[in-house]
């Protein structure tokens, strides 16, 4: 099932929900088909004392109404199952891959030496604050993400203040921007990646949570998470953390299928069909649930776009104009709740820089021990 686009190659996939919605839809169809059949029999019955050919025509509405009853059922019945079959396909297809890289990982956890060994980080301000209008869609909140470029900020905060005297954040995370196995003094690295996943406690994660308190962030105030690749770890990591209150997270290409959204967050994962990276994180969970599934294969990006051009923040930014444009009906929602969100306000913008505190001196220590049992 497609969501007509009218950019890029194809059409937006909302995976599973496209089935189970149309089932829903099938069977309030019946209900009223049901209500209009016991409308016939009662016309029916008063029509024969004083129009037969009437009730005769009446008679031949109600057994289409009827059959068209059970039809809209049958339909809506077979699509329920059809919905659960692709997930489960989908859920047996991943967990083949889920094991292998869950074994992978739990092997870099032991390699010895201090590889892959998270430890205490910090964050500090980038530049001077400035000023910055509402994201007024999708599209906006792709290209404030910050590029995965290890000289440049990892953090984007942006502070809205609303007439209420209320105040909500929006916090941008970058992607993996060092794939050295040793802890560097840059936390968006593959030791991030590799603890994020396994345990929850990505360094990458605690220097977004510094950023924001240090931008002002306090108990109480909402808010939406946004991050690319590793970045999607940041930002469902502080959606999942317990001590934040995000009514709206939103991810681009992100590891994140095994984790599910707090009961109050709409969780927007944006997937290329042929990046591997959303494939790392497991089945895409359970129909039915708050999370939105938006699946496209990645349109052309220019060379030079990285090693993995379907995972290029490049693709996604045209795949969020692309959600920009569509009518289908949750991702109007989305782009209202955003709205709704920032008030459209202007929001004054900090950008922060991440650093991992030296680790004590000592003897090596071994990985970071046994894993968890959490995991992508």
């Amino acid at each position: 099932m497609t969501i007509s686009v009218s950019t890029g190659g194809g059409g937006l996939v909302v995976a599973i929900e496209e089935l189970l919605e149309s089932g829903r839809r099938l069977t309030a169809l019946a209900v009223r088909a049901d209500a209009a059949y016991d409308g016939a029999c009662t016309a029916i019955l008063e029509a024969q004392a004083v129009a037969r050919p009437t009730a005769w025509w009446l008679f031949l509405v109600k057994e289409r109404l009827g059959s068209f009853a059970s039809d809209a059922r049958r339909l809506a019945g077979e699509l329920s199952t059809a919905a659960d079959a692709y997930a489960a396909a989908e859920r047996a297809a991943m967990a083949v891959q889920h094991a292998y890289m869950q074994r992978w990982y739990d092997g870099l956890l032991l390699v010895p030496g201090r590889a892959f060994e998270e430890g205490a980080v910090e964050a500090a301000p980038a530049g001077a604050p400035f000023r910055a209008s509402a994201p007024a869609g999708f599209a906006a909140l792709a290209v404030r993400i910050p590029a995965s470029d290890p000289a440049a900020p990892q953090v984007r905060v942006e502070r809205y203040a609303q007439d209420d005297g209320t105040v909500r954040w929006v916090v941008y995370s970058a992607g993996t921007s060092s794939w050295n196995p040793v802890p560097g003094a840059n936390p968006w690295d593959l030791t991030a990646d590799v603890s994020g996943v396994e345990a929850g406690r990505a360094g990458s994660t605690a220097a977004t949570m510094a950023a924001l308190a240090q931008a002002g962030w306090r108990p109480g105030d909402e808010v939406l998470p946004v991050g690319h690749s590793q970045g999607g770890l940041v930002a469902t990591g502080i959606a999942t953390s317990g001590l934040i209150a995000a009514p709206m997270l939103v991810t681009f290409g992100s590891p994140t299928r095994q984790v599910k959204a707090p009961a109050g967050t709409l969780d927007i994962a944006v997937e290329h069909t042929d990046d591997v990276v959303p494939l790392t994180g497991g089945s895409l969970g359970v129909p039915g649930d708050r999370r939105v599934v938006v699946r496209e294969a990645a349109p052309p990006v220019p060379a030079g776009s990285g090693g993995l051009p379907a995972h290029s923040m490049v693709g996604y930014q045209q795949t969020a104009q692309a959600m920009d444009e569509s009518a289908d009906a949750r991702l109007v929602s989305a782009r209202t709740r955003l709205a709704r969100f920032t008030g459209g306000k202007d929001a004054e913008v900090t950008l922060w820089k991440g650093k991992r505190v030296p680790a004590p001196e000592g003897p090596p220590a071994i990985g970071s021990g046994a894993p968890s049992a959490g995991g992508w």
